[in-house]
């Protein structure tokens, strides 16, 4: 896994690549996925970089960005949160 755009599911220890299918609400365990449930309003977008600054050098750090879009009454609406993960080692 590189830099790219993804989605993930919490039942999933894979990344496939984003295709902007809204994810689904599983009625038993009200969690948020790809599989079974019923269809939402929402999109989630996750991408990954690798960025090269003093906070997060080449090869030592990914940036994770996840994105929430929705449509609500017409207009479009965003949830953001990014974080640098780094390598401990």
């Amino acid at each position: 896994m590189g830099a790219g755009e993804y989605e993930a599911d919490y039942g999933s220890q894979s990344l496939p690549s984003f295709s902007g299918n809204p994810l689904n609400l599983e009625s038993l365990t009200n969690y948020y996925g790809y599989g079974s449930g019923n269809a939402t309003k929402f999109i989630r977008k996750i991408t990954i970089s690798e960025p090269n600054t003093v906070s997060c050098p080449a090869g030592s750090c990914l940036n994770v960005k996840v994105e929430i879009f929705w449509q609500e009454k017409g207009a479009p609406h965003k949830v953001e949160a990014q974080e640098n993960l780094y390598n401990w080692k």
